[in-house]
């Protein structure tokens, strides 16, 4: 961190170039297919979410109904896809797959696993990748996983520093367990700018 700016790492895919004089594809290596730009900003014009805070993402319902298993969802403007694992675990992992930078929530949960609907790459709950149909998968940079809880009816996103996530401190809505209120889900889309 320097003095009034904040390092700001964003994950991009490079097409190759086509080039139309010569009818031909640019050869580019393959580093240059997925890369990295870091670019020092200032912190007054970082987004003003508080990061380290519990956020509702979705109901437990809302992803066992998705037909391909995985659920899609921005929150503080960051592109996270939800699936349940195997054992019954929700996860949350960075909608981006690092094979050629689809996104996840376009694919499906094949036997437990959160599988890319563009060439299949097999990820694991921890954002590594597993399997990709013959080729091998060490080279792959992981994904983001974020700290996700099922509390109260709700499935929990921490979208902050995950060592300062603590389950304990998810709020409890007063109606949550009482019987004198009645809650039966559903969502409200809101179009605006933040």
């Amino acid at each position: 961190r320097i003095s009034g700016t904040r390092a700001v790492a964003r994950r991009i895919a490079v097409k190759p170039l086509r080039d139309t004089r010569r009818r031909r594809d640019c050869e580019l290596p393959p580093s240059a297919v997925s890369c990295f730009v870091v670019s020092t900003t200032p912190t007054a014009a970082a987004p003003m979410f508080p990061f380290d805070a519990w956020y509702v993402a979705a109901t437990p319902d809302e992803i066992a109904a998705s037909p391909s298993g995985v659920l899609g969802r921005t929150i503080c403007n960051q592109a996270i896809v939800f699936y349940v694992d195997g054992d019954g675990q929700t996860h949350g992992l960075e909608d981006w797959c690092p094979h050629r930078g689809a996104p996840l929530s376009l694919g499906r949960v094949c036997e437990g696993k959160l599988t890319c609907g563009y060439h299949g790459l097999v990820m694991g709950h921890d954002g590594h990748a597993q399997a990709l149909q013959g080729l091998p998968v060490r080279g792959f940079a992981p994904i983001r996983k974020y700290p996700v809880a099922e509390r109260h009816g709700y499935v929990w996103i921490w979208p902050g520093d995950p060592a300062l996530a603590n389950v304990d401190t998810i709020p409890k809505p007063s109606w949550a367990d009482n019987p004198e209120w009645a809650f039966g889900g559903g969502m409200f889309r809101v179009a605006c700018d933040y």
